[in-house]
């Protein structure tokens, strides 16, 4: 007897059908997920001390990290070996000898600021608060004294590093909102409370301790140098990356501007013969910024230091930041063990001319009088020696406009969708005045505008930036950061609609290729 063969029907295998969904899925969700880190994302480039890279203009770049902390046995005071020479031998006089106020890099900027706000440099708006007449000290401990860390003991001076309780600040400033101890990277305003504005310090503005506006630990600043040995006038190049990070020269200029005055020239540049190279700054050139009066910031590895004085050979005058007392250093040499590297050289504009004083009201000569014949004329009584005189006090008036906050109304957009931007503007000064208010995205300037604001009043200021390029773009006015907003193809929403739709329409072809073979199997 024959065996009778049956064919069984094939079942349509759904497996099949979810994994083409799938393989469809993972070719359009590309489109759907946000614009990626970009290749010169820094966070490749960390190291404690010092890493190379290669900026979006091609340039070899060198970014140094300053953590060190003061150590446990500091380097022994010296002086300069005299006797002064004319040429050989200089030293600049009422420069501060700060002890380590969060951080090295922002304690030796502000020494060097410090030291142009004596009145003998006539840059008297550096430091503006109540402590030794106005006048920037010589020394931050005797006025302000230190705090007590776990992990290290900090000298305070609101010239570097604002602290409430300090210098007769009521309210959260920089220590507040940026500090925790050396090397955290917690920001304790971060979801807590808004930061507060840039103002009054260095380490405001070279980004010193702000782990979420400049990605640097407590007590760190960045320094870039150019992997020739050229200068590194002003670079702005790291502020576009994300997360940025601030080059602390740039922010020493930033600082600067802010109290009122102009730079003509900022740069970081590694000594001659770094890394066996030709170029570089000399000590020549050091002495050449002490003659025209101008200290340097002397680099050294994973260190900043303020150097003010030299003498022939190769020997400089430094405060190390650790002390109130002078130090000597070998150019080009190892000071507490780290080698000498670089220098930030700061130039300022010269002051303008004083206004000429006022020209004296002239005195009447009285008409002499014979006493037998008179004049004719009515009796002045009062006149002549018996008068007196008036002395008229000029109350001099100054405008002090800031941008006191800034703010974003997005922070995700499609290309072309403008972004508004407020800033709040204030006048601290005694008079109305005017100033002009500079939106910089990435580092660039975008835009510029004028705000007229009266005196003890305050004013808000909008802008407005798009961008057609997906990416992450931070946005700052006048130096205070507003924050950052990032540009997509799609918005969230958008792709939550999008994968919606995809997934709404493979379901439903899935459903109809089932339901066709099923009709072909029973027709």
């Amino acid at each position: 007897m024959g065996i009778q063969i049956r064919k069984i029907p094939r079942r349509p295998c759904i497996m099949r059908y979810i994994v083409a969904l799938i393989i469809f899925m993972l070719l359009i969700c590309p489109v759907l997920l946000p614009y990626g880190a970009r290749a010169d994302d820094p966070g490749k480039w960390y190291s404690p001390y010092t890493q190379t890279l290669v900026d979006k203009d091609g340039r070899n770049l060198e970014v140094d990290s300053t953590p060190m902390k003061p150590p446990a046995v500091k380097m022994a005071a010296a002086n300069l070996p005299g006797p002064v020479t004319p040429g050989a031998t200089a030293t600049l006089t009422n420069v501060p000898a700060f002890n380590w106020v969060y951080g090295c890099y922002a304690t030796s900027a502000g020494m060097l600021t410090g030291y142009y706000d004596q009145p003998a440099q006539g840059y008297t708006n550096m430091y503006a608060g109540p402590a030794n007449g106005g006048v920037c000290p010589l020394n931050n401990e005797a006025y302000w004294g230190n705090t007590v860390y776990p992990g290290v003991t900090c000298g305070e001076c609101p010239l570097v590093a604002t602290h409430v309780g300090k210098d007769g600040l009521a309210t959260k400033a920089h220590v507040d909102d940026y500090w925790v101890d050396v090397n955290s990277t917690v920001d304790p305003y971060w979801g807590v409370w808004i930061q507060h504005a840039y103002e009054d310090c260095t380490a405001d503005y070279m980004g010193t301790n702000q782990k979420h506006n400049w990605n640097n630990a407590d007590g760190s600043t960045w320094l870039y140098n150019n992997g020739d040995n050229s200068p590194t006038y002003d670079y702005t190049g790291g502020e576009t990356a994300s997360p940025p990070w601030r080059d602390g020269c740039h922010g020493v200029k930033l600082f600067i501007e802010s109290r009122g005055y102009t730079v003509t020239s900022n740069y970081n540049q590694r000594i001659s013969g770094y890394g066996g190279l030709p170029g570089g700054f000399t000590y020549d050139n050091f002495k050449a910024q002490i003659t025209a009066g101008r200290p340097v910031i002397i680099q050294v590895v994973g260190h900043s230091m303020l150097g003010y004085g030299y003498s022939d050979p190769d020997t400089i005058a430094i405060h190390d930041t650790w002390d109130h007392s002078g130090h000597i250093m070998t150019w080009g040499g190892v000071y507490s063990g780290m080698q000498h590297t670089g220098v930030t050289v700061i130039e300022l504009a010269a002051l303008p001319p004083p206004p000429p004083p006022p020209t004296p009201t002239p005195t009447p000569t009285p008409t002499p009088v014979n006493p037998l014949i008179g004049t004719g004329a009515p009796t002045s009584h009062g006149a002549g020696a018996g008068s007196t005189s008036t002395t008229t006090t000029q109350t001099v008036s100054i405008t002090n406009i800031q941008t006191q906050s800034a703010s974003l109304a997005a922070k995700t957009v499609t290309p072309g969708t403008p972004v508004t931007v407020t800033a709040d503007i204030i006048n601290k000064g005694t008079v109305n005045g005017s100033k002009k208010v500079t939106l910089y995205v990435n580092g660039q300037v975008e835009t510029t505008q004028g705000i007229t604001v009266n005196s003890g009043s305050s004013a808000q200021l909008t802008f407005n930036v798009s961008r057609s390029e997906p990416g992450d773009y931070n946005v700052y006015v006048d130096g205070v950061p507003a924050g950052s907003f990032k540009v997509v193809l799609f918005r969230e929403s958008d792709g939550i609609l999008i994968f919606s739709i995809v997934m709404l329409a493979g379901a439903f072809i899935v459903g109809m290729v089932m339901l066709w073979r099923r009709q072909q199997r029973t027709a």
